[in-house]
């Protein structure tokens, strides 16, 4: 039969070892991490499947913790142009994006903000 002391030592032991694991992730994935910094994807975007598709454009800018802070635009089927920074997590660049070339997210870019420019005037 374990004793209480026991029982708390050994689950002492237990929690400092996952929390030695979850530093050693979080170490691996902020490492990781710097290597997606420059790198530009576009994602087959829609409202519905069957309805019209657009290109959503997204560049990894920097890190933050664990995640990506990425910058990205669309215009979609509606016309409606969204622009934005925010921070995600890495894995969501596994689902559905393409990498492109950095030339090719710049193009696209540039259609963007001269639609915008358009605004000003």
């Amino acid at each position: 039969m374990i004793t209480k002391k026991e029982y708390l030592k050994a689950q002492k032991v237990v929690m400092e070892y996952q929390e030695s694991e979850r530093q050693k992730k979080a170490r691996k994935t902020i490492a990781d991490n710097m290597l997606w910094i420059g790198k530009c994807f576009k994602y087959d975007n829609f409202y519905t499947k069957s309805g019209d598709h657009w290109w959503l454009y997204k560049k990894v800018v920097g890190t933050k913790g664990e995640g990506l802070i990425t910058e990205e635009f669309q215009k979609t089927s509606l016309g409606i142009i969204e622009v934005k920074r925010q921070t995600a997590p890495n894995y969501l660049l596994g689902s559905g994006y393409k990498l492109i070339t950095d030339k090719e997210y710049e193009i696209a870019k540039e259609d963007i903000l001269k639609e915008l420019e358009l605004f000003r005037k």
